[in-house]
């Protein structure tokens, strides 16, 4: 099955945290979309995983960039059938 919608996230130059932070935003406009995020924060190589195993995205494939100016994350958002972003059922989080 094709994505729904692929959104380019160029946050080249932008500091962690906001690569996630875009993240997020692109997740609650188009839950369940893939997004190709372009990042050169080294933390970011940590971050993405962690935030898409959190929120119940998935991290698709990860890899440095040909021009060397960063890397590229596919990421399949959160949400349409899975997890929504920032729910109260995260794990860690009491819904009662």
């Amino acid at each position: 099955m094709s994505p729904e919608f692929v959104w380019l996230l160029d946050e080249r130059g932008h500091p962690c945290p906001a690569p996630i932070l875009a993240l997020g935003r692109a997740a609650k406009s188009r839950p369940g979309a893939e997004a190709l995020l372009l990042a050169d924060d080294p933390a970011a190589a940590h971050d993405v995983p962690a935030w898409a195993r959190m929120t119940g995205g998935e991290l698709l494939d990860q890899q440095a960039l040909a021009d060397g100016t960063g890397v590229g994350y596919r990421v399949r958002l959160p949400g349409a059938g899975g997890k929504a972003g920032g729910s109260s059922s995260s794990p860690g989080s009491s819904a009662s």
